[in-house]
């Protein structure tokens, strides 16, 4: 009976740990002048932070950053 409680606690433990890391971010682009904010839903900081920058067009933004 306590294997099966300590399994379950891991497993309940490394659920919780993987879960928490996917989030909603928020990316903030400046376009002429004017702040945009787009919403990147359930995806971990590192991803968020990629896809915002691959938002930055040339000429068009001044820069993208993850709130």
């Amino acid at each position: 009976m306590k294997k099966v409680s300590l399994v379950l606690g891991v497993l309940f433990l490394m659920t919780l740990a993987l879960s928490s890391c996917k989030k909603e971010y928020t990316c903030t682009c400046t376009m002429s002048g004017v702040s945009t904010d787009f919403t990147i839903a359930k995806t971990t900081k590192s991803d968020a932070k990629t896809k915002c920058e691959s938002l930055n067009v040339v000429g068009v933004t001044t820069g993208c950053a993850l709130k």
